[in-house]
């Protein structure tokens, strides 16, 4: 197996286009059939605005990435994508630890997130890294994990 070199960075403007790309390959599936999902792929350079924003680079190509914003004690996530070439890799973790580092050294408690009742898989991974699954209003699920 080949050694790749993955890194954590601040994402910028310049990022953009790649990220939506991103988005719209790992959201693929649920867009296609899930009601009541938000603009993961459009909202992005305005997400981007409102708050922190990393991705993740493996050997020089952005693969994911992940969108925050600071309120009310926590660091709210609001879109986190994993180009599906590169799954299984532990990108979505990697980009997680960062944003739970930067919540702790912000003195914020704990980090939420919102994600649709039909994305199994996804929660599932967030239960499997210590997340609790707080209040299902469908479609909606509230996910929250304490620091």
């Amino acid at each position: 197996m080949m050694h790749q070199t993955t890194t954590i960075l601040t994402a910028g403007s310049a990022h953009v286009p790649r990220m939506q790309a991103i988005a719209a390959a790992a959201y693929a599936d649920a867009l296609a059939g899930l009601d009541g999902l938000p603009d993961v792929i459009g909202s992005i350079g305005e997400d981007l605005d409102a708050g922190p924003a990393w991705v993740a680079q493996c050997d020089g190509q952005v693969a994911g990435f992940l969108i925050a914003c600071r309120g009310d004690g926590a660091l709210k996530l609001v879109n986190l994508a994993v180009d599906p070439a590169f799954g299984g890799r532990g990108l979505a973790r990697r980009l997680l630890t960062r944003a739970e580092q930067s919540a702790r050294r912000w003195g914020l408690t704990r980090l939420e997130l919102v994600t649709h009742v039909g994305m199994t898989a996804t929660r599932a991974m967030y239960r499997h890294l210590g997340w609790h699954e707080a209040q299902v209003t469908e479609p909606a699920v509230y996910l929250s994990k304490t620091l």
